[in-house]
């Protein structure tokens, strides 16, 4: 399947931007993005109405419009707009006999012509009353996340979720619900401590150790996650290694769970056991994803140790791009991790809640102090985070915007305002000031 290319997220195809001297435009790298279909869905809004919805996708044009067609009990479609859809994304349809089973598809509409219609969702026949699109799992442990992805190639998302059991265990579906594998985390998951989990634990804290993208633009979603010794595979095979600590980025075929390739995660804070992980992606080069993690482990009872990687997976294999340790470094962190294009230059950066790096890894700027874990007084929506230090606790790495850093600081204070504002109202409400 081809991939879709674009400039940015769901947006166009190339982006030229010209410098105010230059004679020559400058086109900015396009993102090999997921090429995804309508995904209609439909839902019973209420005992009477079926509300149907589907997704714009980033290289449609402007003006396009949408036509609703419907087949009942596997008749013929009929087209249910009077006139095309240009408003949004999402049509009700009141007419329907709800006693019998209802399909569902889209037809694009641009410069007055249809083009080919979209997939077709079918509500079943006496459908319950519910906003939601249910799909059926195997019995288990409890889910506590999912993750999306197209993993048969399909153009639909497809779901993996964790079942929350010792050991724990990932398991995939289609989006029609069939179950595609299953992942067994071992022994090393067993240990689901918040702070300081086993080698192969996902989804403890604000750790999840897993996330699922088109790493490698083939037209089907990879899983990538974290593993350690004992981890079985969707395909039936075992990792094996004599040191439990020692762990592995691996990325599985997203249609049957087994492994494609992996890369040893650095040992340089082994000794301190094995370390907990966020992962996600951006796109470092501005053109393909690459794999990025935020891992620590804890001195004792002490400090944390603090990693950063980026990892590319092109199909053949998974290597290592860079690490950032944070050392002795004034770099607090957070509980969430964001790739985002902070200069507009194409490619993204990687910002933690009082530093950023660049798409090499090196460190843009920092807003110290260097560990601010807990607040001096518990500020909504800022429970995490770096402590407020003012203008003279910006950090900036030598070589690098200063604009930036002090857009980023301007926010940060308005943020940490409006927060004191809010705070001191509950105080007030509370204690009846």
């Amino acid at each position: 399947m081809c991939m879709r290319i674009t400039a940015t997220a769901l947006a166009v195809c190339a982006t030229l931007t010209v410098a105010a001297a230059s004679p020559a435009p400058t086109v900015k790298a396009a993102r090999v993005m997921e090429n995804l279909g309508r995904g209609v869905v439909a839902v019973r809004a209420n005992s009477s109405q079926v509300l149907v919805s589907w997704r714009l996708l980033g290289l449609d044009p402007e003006g396009i419009g949408f036509n609703v067609y419907r087949s009942t009990a596997g008749g013929a479609y009929v087209k249910l707009n009077s006139g095309v859809l240009t408003g949004g994304t999402n049509y009700t349809d009141s007419t329907a006999d709800l006693t019998r089973a209802n399909s569902y598809r889209v037809t694009p509409v641009v410069g007055g012509q249809e083009q080919a219609p979209s997939g077709a969702f079918t509500l079943s026949a006496g459908h319950a009353v519910e906003p939601v699109v249910r799909v059926p799992l195997r019995p288990g442990g409890a889910v506590k996340f999912v993750w999306v992805g197209d993993l048969d190639g399909d153009g639909e998302y497809d779901y993996v979720v964790d079942r929350q059991t010792s050991p724990q265990k990932l398991e995939a579906y289609s989006r029609a619900g069939d179950f595609l594998w299953e992942v067994d985390l071992g022994p090393n998951s067993r240990n689901q401590d918040n702070i300081e989990p086993g080698s192969s634990a996902i989804d403890v804290g604000h750790w999840d150790g897993v996330t699922v993208y088109d790493f490698d633009s083939d037209g089907r979603a990879e899983v990538a996650l974290r593993i350690a010794d004992g981890v079985r595979f969707g395909d039936g095979t075992t990792w094996t290694h004599a040191n439990d600590a020692r762990q592995f980025m691996a990325v599985l075929d997203g249609r049957t769970g087994a492994l494609r390739h992996w890369s040893a995660v650095p040992t340089t804070y082994l000794a301190d056991g094995p370390m907990a992980a966020r992962l996600g992606v951006a796109y470092l080069n501005g053109s393909t994803p690459s794999l990025v993690a935020f891992m620590k482990n804890r001195q004792g009872e002490g400090a944390f140790n603090l990693m950063m990687g980026a990892w590319k997976f092109d199909g053949d294999s998974l290597d290592r791009q860079w690490t950032w340790q944070r050392g002795g470094q004034d770099a607090p962190d957070g509980h969430n991790t964001r790739a985002v294009d902070v200069d507009g230059d194409g490619t993204d950066e990687v910002a933690e809640i009082g530093f950023m790096l660049g798409g090499d890894g090196s460190l843009r700027y920092t807003m110290g102090p260097k560990e601010g874990h807990r607040p001096r007084r518990p500020l909504p929506h800022r429970r995490h985070g770096p402590e407020p230090s003012g203008p003279g606790g910006l950090r900036r790495a030598a070589g690098q915007p200063e604009r930036s850093a002090r857009v980023l600081l301007r926010r940060r204070e308005r943020q940490c305002d409006l927060a004191a504002r809010r705070w001191s109202r509950r105080r007030r409400t509370r204690h009846g000031g």
